[in-house]
């Protein structure tokens, strides 16, 4: 499935930008990557619209592409390839068959997306600080045995006070990763 697309600024009533998305990639997709790679994309209000071409080439999808380009003359905002190769004489595309795009929901899925990933690697954080945590108790508790097989019962009682202590860190640790995943 191929389609082209357009991003029409709708403060100034003009389209500023065309591109298009062949076989094997999503408008969607496509859609997305200009919101995290292009600045300009995120610093308007937009109105996106597209038409499907589903028997299209990329060749032939490329050719109208450069037509709308000079066509619309976005060449002047945020179109700089193809600029140079004008309008075509037999490249036409139905103005009235412009379906409007709804991408407000990925801007949302994409804050959601690094925002989950911003809280995994939170989690894996906690989760690397328990098993450091629970390896430290469990040098701890080597002590305790080697002061208790010493008969040295003080240093035993200090040793198994460590151990208590990572043991309630270990819980609370464990206890905010498990509120946390629920949440």
């Amino acid at each position: 499935m191929g389609y082209i697309y357009r991003y029409v600024d709708k403060i100034e009533d003009t389209i500023k930008y065309v591109g298009i998305v062949h076989a094997n990639r999503s408008l969607k997709k496509r859609i997305a990557e200009h919101m995290k790679n292009d600045e300009w994309s995120n610093d308007s209000v937009w109105k996106v619209e597209y038409q499907e071409f589903p028997n299209m080439s990329r060749t032939d999808l490329e050719y109208l592409e450069s037509h709308l380009i000079s066509y619309y003359r976005t060449y002047l905002w945020y179109n700089t390839s193809k600029s140079n190769w004008g309008t075509s004489a037999i490249a036409k595309v139905d103005e009235d068959k412009w379906i409007e795009f709804d991408y407000n929901n990925l801007k949302y899925e994409e804050i959601l997306t690094d925002k989950t990933k911003e809280l995994y690697n939170k989690f894996k954080i906690v989760e690397d600080e328990i098993l450091s945590i629970q390896t430290m108790q469990a040098e701890v508790w080597s002590k305790v045995l080697e002061a208790e097989k010493a008969n040295d019962e003080k240093t035993a009682s200090f040793y198994r006070g460590q151990f208590v202590a990572y043991s309630n860190l270990v819980d609370k640790f464990k206890t905010l990763v498990k509120i946390h995943k629920n949440t």
